[in-house]
């Protein structure tokens, strides 16, 4: 009998794209009907929520009438009224944090044995509804359309413990419409080509599609510089053909070039060139 990580296997990849319905659909066919509730009620929408999340058993201990049919169904009830959970559902779910865990952790480790100097960056946006949470890992608050420092996204601006300033936030901020997410791929040499390259994702974070052709410029310039301390060559960039990014690479003509208040070209003579191995 093949193991749920066996099973779940070929979902892995995609399974962190999953969210709301179609993360509990899915934990409902591979996992079971009653463990799905168990993550529906506690809001666990994502994968990255549920690995956050350190004892997703711990709400039974709660007195409340909105989960007492959830808990005659998942817990044996004791003759001191105590509910404990049923082996089977809680070696299910526990089963399915280990598979994630360890498939998320090998992803990490692979990128190690990638020996490469060779880069392609890429980046692209996706639509999303716009609305505003607060995510307590980080403890601030999500969902605004962050200013740029030199085209970058400012970190965690927006981290208050004032509801007087997150009303303001709400009348001088846009709400993201779109999430902005760069992707770099290692381009593999012959000694390591028995490994599978896989781009990885940098960075995202949502954005109102307010910004400048020399924004993007400046943040082509800073991806390319933090690769570059790494003794790591990016042989290309991609994008969509959105006007900021056709007026940048326009710009641009060799990539990087002289604009009248931004100098991308001093110190970087090698940028976008590789050596091609000949046969």
């Amino acid at each position: 009998m093949a193991s749920m990580e066996q099973e779940l296997l070929p979902f892995l990849e995609n399974i962190s794209s999953y969210s709301d319905d179609i993360f509990y659909k899915f934990v409902r066919e591979f996992v079971g009907v009653i463990e799905s509730e168990i993550l529906e009620i506690r809001r666990i929408k994502n994968v990255r929520i549920l690995l956050q999340v350190p004892d997703v058993f711990l709400f039974f201990q709660i007195n409340s009438k909105d989960i007492l049919k959830l808990k005659e169904k998942a817990c044996f009830v004791t003759d001191d009224l105590q509910f404990i959970v049923r082996p089977g559902i809680k070696s299910n779910i526990e089963q399915f944090i280990e598979a994630l865990k360890k498939y998320y952790e090998s992803t990490s480790t692979n990128v190690n044995y990638i020996s490469s100097q060779r880069t392609s960056n890429s980046e692209d946006s996706t639509g999303v509804i716009s609305s505003v949470s607060y995510d307590s890992r980080n403890d601030c608050f999500i969902g605004f359309s962050p200013r740029l420092v030199n085209g970058l996204p400012f970190v965690d601006q927006f981290k208050t413990n004032s509801y007087t300033e997150l009303q303001q936030w709400f009348e001088d901020f846009d709400k993201s419409t779109l999430v902005n997410a760069h992707l770099v791929e290692p381009l593999l040499s012959n000694s390591s080509s028995l490994v599978h390259s896989r781009p990885c994702i940098l960075s995202a974070y949502g954005t109102n599609n307010k910004y400048t052709a020399i924004d993007v410029l400046r943040k082509w310039m800073y991806l390319y510089n933090e690769c570059k301390k790494r003794n790591i060559n990016v042989v290309g960039f991609s994008t969509d053909c959105d006007p900021c990014y056709l007026k940048a690479m326009q710009l641009s003509l060799g990539f990087f070039t002289k604009a009248p208040n931004i100098d991308l070209l001093t110190g970087n003579n090698n940028l976008l060139e590789t050596n091609i191995a000949s046969h």
